[in-house]
């Protein structure tokens, strides 16, 4: 995913740019998510930054071992020396200019999600974090029924109306390379052997009016499944 340094309006709203693997088997929804936040209330500062979430029970109370924000709450379980959930995203592209990357990926090995951020396993959530009482086979201990792309706009209503905060670059998706944000080589595992394949989801904005999303599954291009996405909100 494309890494900005989007504009927020308010120090409560957040901009975000993540990817989500979720199971709702038992009717709750759990999910591991990952990529980069802004929120000047969470990490003291107006940048964006590296962030993983989980929820147990479809986001219905964040505590210890059950859900929430990176280190805030029990749960994450730490691998990498230097690199954590909350450092500070740098270096990130340029409007028109140079352009830099965030990867991530998660993997369900031995147990563990793993999060592996720009070539590096930084940690894991364990596996049993989501299973309870329940069987292990109808939850995300045991697999994913859906993976997510998206870019996130929170808006904590402070200033009336609605929100100027980006979404990505604060570019539309027509504006294309170096200028909008984008995601790309979007790829899926689609069996227990770790088969890859290029994903295939449908596109979709929830108002368009304010950030929008073009996408291009399957492209055959060395991008693969990849899409253009973003806004600068109410103008």
């Amino acid at each position: 995913m494309s890494a900005f340094d989007p504009y927020c309006e308010n120090a409560d709203d957040f901009s975000l740019m993540q990817i989500a693997i979720s199971n709702s088997d038992t009717g709750r929804l759990q999910t591991v998510e990952a990529g980069w936040q802004q929120r000047k209330d969470s990490y003291g500062d107006w940048v964006p930054h590296l962030f993983t979430y989980y929820t147990t029970n479809g986001y219905s109370d964040d505590d210890d071992n059950v859900g929430g924000y990176n280190q805030d709450v029990d749960g994450w379980v730490q691998h990498d020396g230097s690199i954590h959930p909350g450092a500070i995203s740098s270096p990130n592209s340029t409007r028109g200019g140079d352009q830099y990357v965030m990867q991530i990926k998660y993997q369900l090995w031995q147990g563990n999600w793993w999060l592996m951020c720009n070539g590096r396993w930084l940690g894991y959530y364990p596996a049993r974090l989501f299973m309870g009482n329940r069987s292990v086979f109808s939850t995300l201990g045991d697999h994913g029924d859906r993976i997510s792309f998206y870019g996130e706009i929170y808006d904590s209503n402070e200033s009336p109306g609605k929100t100027h905060s980006d979404m990505g670059s604060g570019y539309w998706p027509e504006y294309g390379w170096q200028w909008a944000a984008y995601q790309r080589n979007l790829l899926v595992q689609t069996d227990r052997g770790g088969s890859l394949t290029d994903y295939n989801g449908i596109a979709w904005a929830s108002d368009p009016d304010m950030y929008d999303i073009e996408a291009h599954m399957r492209s055959g291009s060395s991008w693969g499944s990849y899409f253009w996405m973003g806004g600068p909100g109410a103008v």
